[in-house]
C-alpha cells in the first residue's frame, strides 16, 4: 500500500505539468514515487528536493537493499528497473539517448522547485 501512495503522491505533484501519455511523465512519476517511498519523511518536501541529485541512483539502489522484501518493494524495483533500462533519444546525429532517470531527475526537480517570486503566478 504504501507504493500506492507514493505513485499518488507523485502524480499529484506532476498533475496538469505534463500529459499522462507522455515519457516524461513515466520516468517523473516512477523518481518522484521512489524518493518519497524511499525517503525516511516522505511528507518532508525538502527532504525529497534535496535528493534528487546527481548521485539518486545509487542512493535509490541503497535504499532499495536496505528494504525489507515485501509486496511494495517489488513494485519499486520494478520502476527502478524500467528507469535504468528505458531511453529516450534517437539514433541521430544531433541528439543523445537518456536513461529515463536522468530525465526523470530533470522533470522532478522542476517539478519540486520553489516558486520563484519574479514568476508570475499560474
Amino acid at each position: 500500500m504504501a507504493w500506492f501512495t507514493a505513485e499518488q503522491t507523485a502524480h499529484e505533484l506532476i498533475a496538469g505539468r505534463l500529459p499522462t501519455a507522455m515519457f516524461e511523465y513515466r520516468a517523473t512519476r516512477d523518481v518522484l514515487a521512489l524518493t518519497i517511498y524511499l525517503s525516511p519523511r516522505p511528507a518532508d518536501p525538502d527532504l525529497i528536493r534535496d535528493r534528487l541529485d546527481d548521485g539518486w541512483p545509487a542512493w535509490c539502489q541503497t535504499r532499495l537493499a536496505e528494504h525489507p522484501d515485501c509486496l511494495d518493494l517489488t513494485f519499486a524495483r520494478a520502476a527502478r528497473r524500467w528507469l535504468c533500462t528505458r531511453l529516450l533519444g534517437s539514433s541521430g546525429p544531433l541528439t543523445d539517448s537518456r536513461p529515463a532517470h536522468q530525465i526523470g531527475l530533470i522533470y522532478a526537480r522542476r517539478t519540486l522547485a520553489p516558486p520563484r517570486p519574479d514568476w508570475p503566478s499560474r
